[in-house]
């Protein structure tokens, strides 16, 4: 097989960023004909949610650049770069984080999106990554290269790869809507375990706030993790606290919870939970919390979590015989959903390695 750069088989571009508030006036729940798509509503699948909510009107397309039908979509920033890859069913407005691939006569559509997954590729991806949330510019992009043969062998390849690759799909959306649905009931059995409502919040708790420590106190030479919202953010030399705790994500995690057992910092966009009783279990607050569903008291231009509106919500007044049952039926359905959701993750694993080893076959690249 030859390798060619993209550029020489496809027409590469980017999307247009929406302001976040321009968007939501003009743009969210509109119907308009035309969708608009980001990095969020492509799955790992390659399957776009075109029913965001999100649309613009004919008047406006002049503002934006399409993706036509058939062209392949990948995400060019952030944690989902390289791996969020998807062919288009409909023309679409998109996010400047896609990159847009649109084959020209030399390439089949679907032959260009199933070489952009080998592995040979995502490796040529990652070394180009730059930047401090790792991203892909369109200048390198272009350069990246892909095997290729005549079309009349593309057509062969991409119809030996869509047999192969029925099942293993199949199974895969199986796993993920399965995972999705433990979740669901997961946290349907949390909200119904604390569904009364007896007493203010602010009554039992208190959240503190953690510090913000000079970049000279930060270093991984020390043994002490700092937490920030939603799990070790970095360590320091100082233990603040040395009995278990809750750590809240008040800003950019916002409501991510962490339950802490050894000795830890917390960083200023944490809260760090003390309890007003000591007639009371700080796991059963750490589940009392999972089920209030913090992020949804997020206030702000940059979206933080209020303490007092946290203290304003009414929860159960279970006492300290009541609590530890709750904690072990908990403990046990928490266990149980982790295992689970751990043997998905395997069999999704092993279907994403067999999926590379078919596609490397393929390519001729093993």
């Amino acid at each position: 097989m030859n390798k060619v750069a993209l550029e020489e088989v496809t027409n590469i571009y980017s999307g247009n960023s929406i302001n976040a508030k321009v968007k939501k006036e003009k743009y969210t729940n509109k119907n308009f004909p035309n969708s608009y798509v980001a990095t969020k509503d492509l799955d790992v699948g390659g399957y776009f949610d075109y029913k965001n909510g999100v649309s613009i009107p004919d008047s406006d397309l002049n503002k934006f650049k399409i993706a036509p039908k058939g062209s392949t979509l990948i995400c060019m920033e952030g944690g989902s770069a390289g791996k969020k890859i998807g062919i288009v069913q409909q023309d679409v407005c998109f996010v400047n984080k896609l990159g847009a691939l649109v084959p020209n006569e030399k390439i089949n559509n679907r032959y260009l999106y199933y070489s952009l997954q080998t592995t040979e590729f995502q490796n040529q991806f990652k070394s180009s990554l730059t930047g401090i949330i790792g991203g892909v510019s369109l200048s390198k992009l272009k350069k990246l290269q892909i095997p290729l043969v005549p079309l009349d062998e593309q057509l062969k390849i991409v119809e030996k790869l869509d047999k192969s690759f029925k099942h293993i799909h199949s199974n895969q959306n199986n796993k993920e809507e399965e995972k999705i649905e433990i979740e669901k009931l997961y946290n349907a059995i949390l909200k119904e375990i604390f569904l009364d409502k007896d007493i203010e919040l602010g009554k039992l708790i208190e959240l503190n706030y953690g510090k913000e420590l000079d970049k000279n106190e930060r270093g991984k030479n020390f043994n002490i993790p700092l937490y920030g919202s939603n799990g070790i953010m970095d360590y320091s030399s100082h233990p603040l606290h040395n009995e278990e705790s809750i750590i809240v994500g008040r800003k950019g995690s916002v409501g991510e919870l962490q339950f802490v057992k050894d000795p830890f910092w917390v960083i200023d966009v944490g809260y760090y939970v003390t309890l007003l009783n000591e007639n009371h279990l700080m796991k059963y607050f750490y589940y009392l919390l999972k089920s209030l569903n913090l992020q949804t008291l997020a206030t702000g231009v940059k979206p933080g979590l209020n303490r007092n509106k946290v203290y304003d919500l009414l929860v159960p007044k279970h006492d300290l015989p009541e609590q530890v049952k709750i904690v072990n039926k908990l403990d046990k359905l928490f266990w149980l959903r982790n295992e689970i959701q751990e043997l998905s993750n395997n069999i999704l694993k092993n279907n994403y390695l067999l999926k590379q080893s078919i596609l490397n076959k393929e390519f001729l690249y093993e």
